[in-house]
C-alpha cells in the first residue's frame, strides 16, 4: 500500500511537471522528455526515505501522529537540503540558454 501511495504522488509530480512544460513550451523536445525520468529518480529517492523513517518511528514509537511529526521534523530539512542541492546542481542545463533546453522549462519561454 505505501508503495502505491508513493508512486502515486510521483506519477502526479510528473503530470502535473508535463503540463507545466507543455503550456510554456507549446511540445516537449527530447531534452525535455527525459524530465520524467529525472523526476522520478529524484522523487523515489527522497520518498523511500521518509517511508522508511516513518515506518522505524512508528515501531518505536506507536504514535501515528508522532511519528510523522518526528519524520517531517527529521527527514524533512535533510529532504530539502537535498533537493536544494540537486536542483543547484542542474543549472548548468540552464546555463548558458539555448534552444536545446530552454530556460522556459521553467518560464515563459524566450527567442535567443
Amino acid at each position: 500500500m505505501q508503495i502505491i501511495l508513493l508512486m502515486t504522488t510521483l506519477v502526479m509530480s510528473i503530470v502535473i511537471t508535463f503540463g507545466f512544460t507543455r503550456i510554456t513550451l507549446g511540445e516537449l523536445n527530447t531534452i525535455t522528455a527525459i524530465l520524467g525520468a529525472i523526476l522520478m529518480g529524484f522523487g523515489i529517492d527522497f520518498g523511500i526515505h521518509f517511508m522508511y523513517r516513518f515506518r522505524d518511528e512508528y515501531s518505536h514509537r506507536g504514535d501515528i501522529y508522532e511519528s510523522l511529526r518526528l519524520t517531517v521534523l527529521h527527514t524533512g530539512l535533510s529532504s530539502l537540503i537535498s533537493a536544494a542541492t540537486s536542483s543547484a546542481s542542474l543549472l548548468y542545463l540552464f546555463w548558458p540558454p539555448s534552444r536545446v533546453f530552454p530556460i522556459s522549462v521553467s518560464s515563459p519561454e524566450r527567442e535567443y
